[in-house]
């Protein structure tokens, strides 16, 4: 689906992988790929800030975003970060089943332009992005080893039980 607009402002959506990001800006139908890397981010990030921007918006991977966004809401961007279900939900009612890193950033950007998810402040200070980036990964690590650590007692009171 090609949208077309008047405006000035610009619809991004990011594809994010684990080496590298996909960005498609809608209203210019313009593509490139970058590094996934800290260098690769910053860059991204000072090449946006050039633009008058709607929204970016990426889809949360698992924590490949987190240095991404960051760094975007370190420069003041309006990043938007979206469930991945939603946005193939999006492109399944548009008819789009192909699956490309290319077009997954064009379906995200289009994604952005039409449904317009909220854009939510994001706290940020001066930091290490690779140093932040780790110690959120280490948090979101421990909440889940914490969540799984909570069964254990009770399953082994089961198999306790049901072995007697």
């Amino acid at each position: 689906m090609k949208t077309t607009t008047k405006t000035t402002e610009r619809n991004v959506g990011i594809d994010i992988g684990k080496s590298t990001l996909d960005i498609f800006v809608l209203e210019q139908d313009n593509h490139w790929q970058t590094d996934n890397t800290e260098a690769g981010v910053r860059a991204l990030a000072a090449r946006l800030a050039r633009y008058k921007l709607a929204r970016i918006v990426v889809e949360a991977t698992g924590g490949y975003e987190r240095k991404l966004v960051y760094a975007l809401a370190e420069k003041g961007l309006p990043v938007v970060v979206v469930q991945p279900m939603h946005v193939r939900q999006f492109a399944k009612a548009q008819g789009i089943l192909a699956k490309t890193d290319k077009l997954d950033a064009r379906v995200i950007a289009e994604f952005g332009a039409i449904m317009k998810p909220p854009i939510r402040q994001i706290q940020t200070k001066r930091f290490d992005i690779s140093e932040t980036y780790w110690q959120d990964a280490a948090n979101s690590w421990r909440r889940e080893l914490k969540s799984l650590t909570v069964w254990i007692k009770p399953i082994k009171r089961y198999n306790q039980r049901t072995s007697a």
